[in-house]
């Protein structure tokens, strides 16, 4: 039976918070964002977890090995792939796309 966890955004359905069952790939997509979306030092009881704020910075924190090698760290049941680009109006502006698929999740 797997392990119910909570969804984010974190919201009620039908009176209940949202959930979604662990080693789903729902679950994995999930945990994927998560680190995505959390700055290097954000989380201080996990120092290392997320990616660089590349505010102020010449060279991109966020670049595609640098977020695959994130991903592969802190979330090794997915197997990602990662494509940038430089906005078109905007070169200061670069775009990060992550695709996933879901390993299979064997316990």
């Amino acid at each position: 039976m797997a392990l119910p966890h909570l969804a984010l955004p974190f919201r009620f359905v039908n009176g209940a918070a949202a959930t979604v069952e662990q080693d789903t790939p729902d679950e994995i997509a999930q945990c994927v964002e998560v680190l995505l979306r959390t700055v290097t030092g954000q989380r201080i009881e996990v120092p290392g977890f997320g990616i660089a704020d590349p505010l102020f910075t010449q060279e991109s924190s966020r670049s595609t090995p640098n977020v695959l090698a994130q991903i592969k760290t802190w979330e090794p049941r997915a197997r990602s792939a990662v494509s940038d680009r430089v906005e078109s109006r905007d070169e200061l502006v670069r775009n990060i796309k992550v695709t996933l698929e879901v390993a299979d999740v064997n316990f």
